[in-house]
């Protein structure tokens, strides 16, 4: 981890120890990695899903704002803006856990969404109101 990104680290990992208690159904990332690509995908859109599914009960702004950014892909690109983040989320864990900043057995796939959701998407929808 270098010096650009260990503030994002640090930040990921503050909103980790908050949201990770709200997790009903969470996978470490432990356990994530001997999952099969297709059972990887399929967690990752469920996880997504279920995070618009909830916001649209209350605020239908930022469900729809996390639908756009994990499912549309801007013109050329290769893929959604929100899949890249969470590559490169979760690439930076799993950095941080060789030098003993993370445990892939705490750490949840979805606090890497929701950190995500949180850091990219509800500013977004914070400054259109």
């Amino acid at each position: 981890m270098n010096k650009k990104t260990q503030p994002l680290a640090a930040a990921f990992f503050s909103v980790a120890c908050l949201i990770a208690p709200l997790s009903v159904s969470a996978m470490s990332i432990k356990e994530y990695n001997t999952k099969t690509s297709d059972q990887r995908a399929q967690f990752v859109t469920d996880t997504i899903e279920k995070r618009i599914s909830d916001a649209a009960k209350t605020n239908p702004a930022l469900a729809k704002a996390i639908d756009d950014y994990f499912n549309i892909t801007p013109p050329g690109k290769p893929g959604p803006k929100g899949i890249a983040d969470f590559r490169v989320e979760l690439d930076q864990v799993e950095e941080g856990a060789k030098t003993g900043q993370f445990d892939l057995s705490v750490v949840k796939i979805e606090d890497i969404v929701d950190d995500i959701i949180q850091t990219y998407v509800m500013p977004t929808v914070t400054k259109k109101k």
